[in-house]
This record gives C-alpha cells, structure tokens and sequence, in this order.
C-alpha cells in the first residue's frame, strides 16, 4: 500500500514538472532587435508595441530603438541584435 501511495506521488510530482516546464517554453517574450547603429531593425509600423513617443501595436517610427516584437520563448537569442526586454 505505501509502494501504491509512493509511486503516484512521484508520478502527480513528475507530472507537474514537466506541465510547468512545457508552459515556460510556450511563453512568448518581448524582443528587441536593433542593428549595429543602435537603431531598430523593426520595419516602421510593424513593431507589436514601443516605449517613447508613441501607444503600442504598429505605430512605432522606423528605426525606432525602443521598438519590440512578441516572439516566441528562445526565438529572440537566435537572432543577431535580438535582446529579451523583461
């Protein structure tokens, strides 16, 4: 009886270990991509949000170092310039 209570422990803990690691690496992660200038590589209005002098969702200026994609977890390290904004 204590094997039976032992093993569905371990596997209700394993379970849970893999369903909270599945779910970090499905969480999208802000992504900055800026060019050797220091200016955006995000194409003018094509950014889902920015930081100074504009809202949010397409309306940020070309060039614009503020500028940040949502990407897919790990995405943004594969890219050159790509840097994960918290």
């Amino acid at each position: 009886m204590k094997n039976k209570h032992l093993t569905t422990s371990i596997i209700a803990a394993f379970t849970f270990v893999m369903t909270e690691a599945s779910q970090a690496e499905e969480t999208p992660q802000k992504c900055q991509i800026n060019g050797p200038d220091g200016k955006s590589l995000i194409k003018a209005g094509k950014a889902d949000c920015a930081g100074g002098g504009n809202s949010c969702s397409g309306s940020n200026p070309e060039g614009d170092p503020s500028a940040w994609l949502l990407l897919p977890y790990g995405v943004c390290e594969k890219i050159k310039g790509g840097v994960v904004v918290k």
